[in-house]
């Protein structure tokens, strides 16, 4: 067991240094030069990759496989990545190309274009998920929050967002921009002389091979309302900012990829201090500053603020990779660290964990935390170089916790330390999701905390004090929408919201809700290729690595394994036949798995083929073909058409031209026919993209004016097959005419965001396309309809009195994009949006003409459909209006009339934001008085924070006229929401909340029947009940509290 993980951790590391710092070139055999030009030889290039490491190594037994953490191989990924991605000239990963793409996303106009997100009229959907998270290395309160309360993070490749109430378990989270021209965000930080002015940092760069490049610095300085590039830092020095930290005297120091970098004027320039590799930047209480290496396991400290560096590496440590420091708050020279190795040992990743007590001067020894089920393991469970951050208490500086795949604490400087999490449900243990990459105290407490990890975030108010045994966690991602997805799935109903994807670390989710929702997780590990059957959508189909299928034959209820084995790659090309309930996936250069009979009684075999050239990396099953099966495989660069792949004799075609780069293909996208086919590269080097329309006689690069990106998918829009959007590492690109001889490509990013996207998938039922992306969660969209706009609009109110206003709104369909509006004897005269509110001083009948235009059309219309009368007398004559909160957390409303004409009633209005209101109360006025009438009334509910409030006085003949605005504030109670989860459930259900609102609950099933006494109360506290519903069927029940009723999907 212990050989086989040195072998592969030794060769991984050996080969992932090789293509950071390119020292590899030399030692590349297929590389030749012809005419003083340096070309790859295809039939060495493909003997190279079929005898790489990363694909001949001997897969583990399956006692060695149930030993790895599942939950997360960011190795393997890394390697995926890497053989898909490279390019061939110079073996490494060449992230910093996309950087002209990216300027040239932001320098050109936004086109118009009937792709999705190619046009206002057709962007991007939000799909979610609200409630899964993803990899987050960055967290900072806000130093100008009084409260302490607001927080910022950043995905690894999902952008900064910020949270106003990290304490509060219902705060949501909102992105600052998707726009960046980069969206992996490392490090975060505040100037601590100026609490306004912030930097943040990109690229991810720990060496796992789906991390995002970095483009440099950002800065804010107005307290992160907006940012702005620091120019000089898009360079390659920057190309990963791997932490930040602030001096004593306000100096700037950056820890990247190529050492470390201080700026003293405000980042107008950076002056390199240490060519050291740093990946965490720490302070010490006196201000001494800290450096541990990303790669050479090297500890450097300054005493100067940054200027200079000297190293204080613990002696007999030469074999060291990462190290992690955390100072004591309460001592400045209490220091630790801790280290991963180079890789000979991954049962014993963590090469050293010492202690300082002088500030570096002298180092020893700490005990290294042990996996909970396995203490021969260390904590990080071969991962050090990927999990691994320390934290210190505030006051204590013999409490540590230290991150690796869980939370690990010591109260006793390290001798003993104890299990705080784990990443699944072990005993009493508070469950958080595996891979800790950042912990931080709350500013002016002792034991809060908050985590980044995988997951996303956690919050605990208690993780530091020792008297707890298992300190509460709860997970703070509500919108934080950027999870990573390698694949997607959609069910083939007509406006079905159910959609399905394959996520980094996060398992297989399906999605219920229309727009941003919730997800459920289906399977857990990494989620790799899934299918809903497309004839039959209760069948669901999902993968872990490598050909580990699994299968739900109700809707995603339950899984039984369909078929598992460890061939193939490790997010394993395959396609499924919906007309035969054939699932087809790679499994080697000469066979691919093939498991008949998916929704019976299944059986796996092999449809055998001569050589493919390679392991698979696309398989595409062919509709257009239903009595066999039709597969194209793409498997490095060559392209095979494999007819009756459904028999035992298959017949292949290959249909590679001689002008294909020597790249991985990652598409094979089929057109109107089989003969229409276009093929994706995800490889840098250029030319990613070949469209043929003669079935492969002939076929032409049809890169046009896209940069040197990987392509990841393409679609064909079945209406039109001339436009094609691709699937890119910066986003969606469009061209309308991929027949043309060099196409124009724009980015069609609109809704979304400048983010890698991995896989499309189109709904023929209603033309809906699924977009998986890679750090910012699922989207949707549809391509425009090609006619022209049918003109019609709408009115709110058809007889008004002189004086008063209308709004008039487009009610236009097929997709209008211009609005002109034209009033006749009303203000104003004219209109360009898709609403338009009119005042008339004339009485009379009322025109106006609508003309709405889109690229394919205009259309108009005039309607008359408003008649203005002379206004009547003033129906009430209000003297007061005045609110104000009560002791119980209401509010009082009174006022007074002096006189009331036709008053038939008056309605309380109630508005969070002043714009958006709500009738609250209806009041019967007095009709007609000439006496001063008083008024009260109370709102026992009211917007916590600011409610505002409006009276809305109604005479008898409809007539009507809104009262001055008042406001109120209302201080946030202490009474606690109510929550319910998980919904949908498969066995029970936990709702917390106050005590009172808990004492009367009762279960009721869709007919209005209680069914209470067919559940089970499995435990009770003040603040908390878990119910047990297994026994009752699967269906829709509804849950009543004394204040709330939930309506919970039991599956």
């Amino acid at each position: 067991m212990k050989e086989f993980f040195k072998k592969v951790t030794s060769l991984w590391f050996s080969i992932l240094f090789l293509s950071i710092t390119g020292n590899g070139l030399a030692q590349l055999p297929y590389l030749k030069k012809v005419d003083g030009e340096v070309k790859v030889d295809k039939e060495l290039y493909r003997e190279y990759i079929n005898n790489h490491p990363f694909l001949t190594r001997i897969p583990p037994t399956k006692e060695e496989y149930d030993k790895m953490n599942k939950k997360s191989r960011p190795d393997l990924a890394y390697e995926l990545e890497w053989l898909m991605t490279h390019d061939p000239k110079t073996g490494k990963v060449e992230w910093q190309r996309l950087i002209p793409i990216i300027e040239k996303i932001h320098e050109e106009k936004q086109m118009q274009a009937v792709a999705p997100g190619g046009h206002v009229a057709t962007t991007w959907t939000e799909r979610g998920p609200d409630n899964v998270g993803g990899r987050t290395r960055a967290i900072m309160f806000d130093p100008t929050d009084t409260t302490n309360k607001k927080v910022y993070c950043g995905g690894v490749s999902g952008g900064l967002w910020y949270n106003n109430d990290i304490t509060n378990s219902s705060s949501t989270w909102t992105s600052v921009d998707d726009f960046w021209s980069n969206l992996a965000i490392s490090a975060i930080v505040s100037d601590p002389t100026d609490s306004n002015i912030w930097y943040v940092g990109t690229g991810e760069g720990m060496g796992n091979g789906d991390a995002m490049r970095g483009a440099g610095i950002w800065k804010s300085t107005n307290a992160g309302t907006s940012w702005t590039q620091l120019t000089n830092t898009n360079i390659y020095s920057f190309r990963y900012t791997l932490d930040l930290q602030f001096a004593q005297n306000g100096r700037l120091v950056v820890a990247s990829s190529d050492g470390v970098f201080t700026s003293g004027d405000d980042g107008a320039s950076f002056v390199r201090r240490s060519t050291v590799n740093c990946a965490d930047l720490e302070m010490a209480a006196n201000g001494d500053l800290y450096g541990g290496a990303r790669y050479s396991g090297k500890v450097i400290k300054s005493t100067n603020n940054g200027l200079t560096w000297s190293l204080v590496t613990p002696t007999g440590t030469s074999t060291s990779d990462r190290v992690d420091i955390a100072c004591a708050p309460s001592d400045s020279n209490t220091l630790y660290a801790v280290a991963s190795n180079s890789g000979s040992n991954v049962l014993d990743d963590v090469e050293w964990f010492k202690k300082s007590t002088d500030g570096g001067a002298n180092w020893s020894d700490v005990e290294i935390p042990r996996w909970l089920t396995d203490t021969s393991e260390h904590f990080t469970r071969s991962q050090a170089w990927y999990n691994l951050i320390l934290w210190v208490h505030p006051t204590n500086k013999d409490v540590v916790i230290a991150g690796g795949i869980n939370l690990h604490r010591t109260k006793d400087g390290g001798s003993t330390w104890e299990n705080i999490t784990n990443n699944w449900t072990y005993g009493s243990y508070p469950v958080i999701h595996a891979d800790q990459h950042m912990i931080v105290t709350r500013p002016g407490t002792t034991n809060e905390i908050v985590v980044g990890n995988d997951g996303g975030v956690y919050y605990s108010s208690n993780a530091g004090d020792t008297g707890v045994t298992y300190p509460f966690f709860t997970h703070m991602v509500k919108n934080y929408n950027v999870t990573q997805f390698y694949t997607a799935a959609m069910h083939p109903g007509v406006g079905s919201d159910t959609i399905m994807g394959g996520s980094q670390d996060n398992g297989t989710h399906r999605s219920i809700s229309a727009g941003v929702g919730s997800s459920t997780e289906l399977t857990g590990g990494d989620g790799a290729y899934c299918f809903i059957d497309q004839s039959d959508p209760d069948v669901f189909i999902t993968s872990f690595i490598y050909n580990n299928w699994r299968i739900s034959k109700n809707g995603g209820g339950t899984f039984s394994y369909l078929s598992t084995d460890n061939t193939g790659k490790f997010i394993n090309p395959a396609d499924y036949d919906d007309s035969l309930n054939i699932l087809y996936a790679a499994k080697t250069s000469t066979s691919i798995k093939k498991i008949t009979n998916v929704t019976g009684s299944y059986s796996a075999s092999d449809v055998t083929v001569s050589n493919l050239g390679g392991t698979p990396t696309h398989i595409r099953v062919s509709s257009y073909t239903t009595g066999s099966t039709t597969l194209f495989v793409g498997a490095g660069y060559d392209v095979h058409k494999i007819t009756y792949a459904d028999s035992s004799s298959p017949t292949v075609t290959t249909l590679t031209d001689a002008t294909f780069p020597s790249e991985a293909i990652s598409c094979i996208e089929i057109g109107a026919n089989e003969n229409e086919l276009l093929v994706t590269f995800s490889s840098y080097g250029g030319d990613e993209l070949y469209y043929t329309d003669d079935g492969g006689s002939t076929w032409s690069d049809k890169s046009g004016n896209l940069g040197d990106m990987p392509i990841r998918w393409a679609l064909f829009n079945p209406k039109n097959r001339k436009e094609v959007i691709l699937a890119t590492e910066v986003g969606i690109w469009y061209t309308s005419d991929i027949t043309a001889t060099t196409p124009t490509w724009s980015s069609a990013n609109l809704g979304m965001a400048n983010t890698r996207v991995r896989m499309f998938q189109y709904r023929e039922s209603d033309s809906l396309i699924l977009a998986a992306t890679y750090g910012r969660g699922m989207f949707t969209g549809r391509f425009m309809s090609e006619s022209a706009p049918d003109a019609s609009l709408s009115v709110d109110k058809t007889v008004i009195y002189t004086g008063d206003s209308v709004v008039y709104r487009s009610t236009s369909k097929v997709n209008p994009s211009t609005y002109e509006w034209t009033v006749t004897g009303g203000t104003p005269t004219s209109g360009t949006s898709d609403s338009i509110v009119v005042t008339y001083s004339s009485t009379g009948a009322k025109s106006i003409k609508l003309k709405v235009i889109n690229s394919w059309g205009s259309d108009s219309v005039t309607e008359s459909l408003v008649t203005v009368t002379a206004a009547p007398p003033l129906g009430v004559e209000l003297i007061e209006f005045n609110v104000a909160k009560t002791h119980a957390n209401g509010v009082k409303l009174e006022w007074q009339t002096a006189s009331e004409l036709n008053n038939d009633y008056f309605i309380i209005e109630r508005s969070k934001n002043g714009t958006e209101w709500e009738g609250i109360q209806r009041i019967r006025g007095a009709g007609n008085s000439s006496v001063v009438i008083k008024y009260m009334e109370t709102d026992n509910s009211p917007h916590q924070g600011i409610s505002y409030y409006r009276l809305k006085q109604t005479d008898f003949d409809g007539h009507y006229e809104y009262s001055a605005v008042k406001s109120v504030n209302i201080n946030a109670s202490k009474h606690t929401p109510l929550r319910l989860y998980p919904n949908p459930t498969e066995k029970q259900i936990t709702i917390e909340g106050d005590k009172a609102d808990l004492e009367e609950l009762k279960i009721y099933d869709l007919f209005g029947e209680e069914v209470s006494s067919q559940t089970h109360l499995k435990y009770r506290d003040d603040s908390k009940l878990v119910i047990d519903l297994s026994h009752l069927t699967n269906g829709i029940y509804y849950v009543k509290t004394k204040t709330i009723t939930y309506k919970v999907y039991k599956q």
